[in-house]
């Protein structure tokens, strides 16, 4: 017969089932001040607004995926709130006026994460880096915004190292010789391209073997061309 633990893991709900939990879901439970507490279960454990609640009878793996999910949290609140403001700018034109007070959040702090939040999309966005990190990319074209991605996290780089980094990139430069406009269209692939090989080599992106063959080849295809352009100045 399964003891009390069982039962728990058994019923454990899911991330799903723990947000409605906490929010409410459909009819006027929707309104987080029908659960001022907006306390979450999962499992063993209470979540609240002041701190966590039980854990006994939680084995070690339990206790360390609650630490990981916690952690991922904390990294992903900004991002979390800055897409919740834009929702309501989209549908109903809510202004930062409303969204302060029901968030406890100043309008400044709002307009910082909106800002990032509609300037990277989710798509672009990873968490290996920080919302700071990211904060940098916002204006750029979106693959240029990838290639610096994978530069900050190959490199280790902190925040403001990247700032330097793409400070040091944008300053003019002049260039004795002028390349075609085939190399400068080729550039933005060969920049995917060796981040792509870079982030498989360092085992962050799986490629197959053809894939990375294919990459290698459309590399040196490209160092070829640029070095017959120099040739010809």
């Amino acid at each position: 017969m399964p003891n009390k633990a069982d039962r728990l893991r058994a019923n454990a709900p899911t991330l799903r089932q723990m947000v409605d939990g906490a929010i409410g879901h459909g009819g006027s439970n929707t309104d987080l001040t029908a659960n001022p507490a907006a306390n979450i279960e999962i499992g063993f454990y209470t979540l609240t607004p002041k701190g966590l609640i039980g854990g006994k009878g939680a084995t070690q793996d339990e206790w360390k995926a609650l630490g990981k999910f916690l952690a991922r949290l904390e990294g992903s609140i900004q991002w979390l709130i800055g897409d919740w403001f834009l929702q309501a700018e989209r549908e109903w034109g809510k202004t930062y006026e409303g969204a302060d007070l029901e968030t406890g959040y100043s309008k400044a702090t709002l307009k910082d994460y909106a800002y990032v939040a509609r300037g990277v999309e989710l798509s672009v966005r990873t968490d290996q880096l920080t919302f700071g990190h990211h904060k940098l990319l916002v204006g750029m074209p979106q693959d240029r915004q990838v290639y610096w991605i994978g530069v900050a996290i190959n490199e280790g780089m902190s925040i403001s190292q990247l700032r330097s980094a793409i400070d040091g990139a944008a300053l003019p430069v002049q260039l004795e010789f002028k390349f075609s406009d085939e190399v400068l269209e080729w550039e933005s692939i060969f920049a995917k391209k060796v981040v792509r090989l870079r982030n498989a080599i360092g085992k962050k992106q799986h490629l197959s073997p053809d894939e990375v063959r294919q990459d290698a080849q459309d590399i040196i295809v490209f160092a070829q061309r640029l070095l017959q352009e120099l040739d010809n100045q």
